[in-house]
């Protein structure tokens, strides 16, 4: 997620970690289920920091970032563990970053 972060050429940064529902299932399958899982996440934990902070120029500046892992099924069978990261800000920007992908039988 780090990389995918480094793309918005922010300076400094303050990170703070939440815990934010992913809206869904524990376990989620496929890339659609597991990138909206991601992107829950990282709305909630903006719509956090936008809240926790104390002024309108704190707030105009953050960023929420989310994680989801999940599986995928290729039409070979084999399944694939996935994480995906989610970079949103007050500008609605949405950065997109697949992790890695471990084969799993």
């Amino acid at each position: 997620c780090k990389k995918s972060f480094e793309s918005y050429s922010v300076a400094t940064a303050e990170f703070h970690s939440v815990s934010i529902p992913s809206g869904v299932r524990d376990q989620p399958i496929g890339l659609e289920e597991t990138l909206l899982g991601a992107e829950n996440r990282a709305k909630g934990a903006l719509l956090h920091a936008t809240t926790a902070s104390p002024s309108s120029s704190a707030a105009a500046s953050c960023m929420g970032v989310g994680l989801e892992s999940g599986i995928i099924i290729l039409n070979n069978g084999m399944h694939l563990d996935v994480c995906i990261c989610v970079i949103v800000g007050q500008q609605k920007q949405q950065q997109q970053q697949q992790q890695r992908c471990v084969g799993m039988s």
